[in-house]
């Protein structure tokens, strides 16, 4: 039996044909395959490295304001189990592609089986909080200003003169300018995750 190589998006595929049967010259034949019968279970691939892997990142495949049924799933790449929303991005030294999967197997490939879960939880945390950031009881100042204490850190929304909004977290002012409060609300949401809550700050916090 020979094995070739191809690539197929952010991973190396490894399909085996027998010598009896036609080579295959191009990855445009191999493409032309139902994508489930490209799909492997690399567990039980020999000489597909199962350990030695390191987590890059973790994504929430659901953007802004998409419903379940609007989210861009992914599947699992080493395992092949479908439908993951929060995806691990796995990096190998002997490998030069990174393997998008789910919490499970980023576990047992980086033989890490509690940080995988924590940053998964704080993708969670994130998701469930900002639904809710809009409806939190904000303040009205006399001058107009939006404001809330959330965790100790005081935040600000304020329409400024050009008739665009900022934000303030804690003493610090944001860089940028937007076009509706709401905007501006959720950018200050992500530059008060970023630095209270983001999944390197809980893990270094519990070092």
């Amino acid at each position: 039996m020979i094995y070739g190589y191809i690539k197929n998006r952010s991973l190396v595929l490894k399909v085996s044909y027998l010598t009896t049967i036609q080579y295959i010259t191009s990855c445009s034949n191999v493409f032309q395959y139902p994508r489930k019968e490209l799909i492997m279970n690399y567990w039980n691939q020999n000489g597909f490295p199962h350990k030695g892997w390191a987590c890059v990142d973790v994504e929430d495949r659901r953007e802004d304001g998409q419903s379940e049924n609007e989210t861009d799933y992914a599947s699992c790449e080493m395992c092949g189990n479908e439908k993951l929303r929060y995806v691990h991005i796995m990096s190998h030294p002997k490998l030069d592609q990174n393997l998008e999967v789910g919490c499970i197997c980023a576990g047992k490939m980086s033989d890490d089986y509690l940080n995988p879960g924590r940053k998964e939880n704080a993708l969670k945390s994130k998701a469930s909080r900002r639904s809710r950031w809009l409806t939190r009881n904000w303040k009205l100042s006399s001058k107009g200003n939006h404001h809330i204490t959330v965790d100790g850190n005081h935040l600000l929304v304020f329409l400024k003169r050009n008739d665009c909004w900022g934000y303030m977290f804690n003493k610090s002012f944001g860089s940028k300018t937007f076009k509706t409060i709401n905007e501006a609300k959720f950018a200050l949401f992500e530059h008060f995750w970023n630095q209270t809550q983001s999944p390197t700050r809980i893990l270094n916090a519990l070092k």
